[in-house]
């Protein structure tokens, strides 16, 4: 290998490995981005906007998931969220 400005080549060799090193870690670190946008991404479009819960008193189908009261009217809902079995 040629010398690195009329330097050292062992100087080279760690500065090309400094640059090998740091291409690595931010393509590992654009490859977790995307993993996590596209997760993020399907997670939302496969959530229902809206849930099938009827109402006990106005008989109302669809809520929004985290509602805890129906909007026709005002009644206590019970939705089950993800946490629970």
């Amino acid at each position: 290998m040629r010398e690195f400005y009329g330097g050292d080549t062992r100087r080279a060799h760690s500065f090309h490995f400094a640059v090998l090193v740091f291409d690595v870690a931010t393509v590992v670190f654009a490859m977790i981005c995307g993993v996590t946008l596209f997760l993020r991404l399907a997670q939302v479009v496969f959530r229902p906007y809206k849930v099938r819960i009827p109402c006990d008193v106005c008989d109302l189908q669809r809520h929004e998931p985290d509602a805890v009261h129906c909007k026709a009217c005002g009644n206590l809902l019970n939705i089950p969220d993800e946490g629970a079995y």
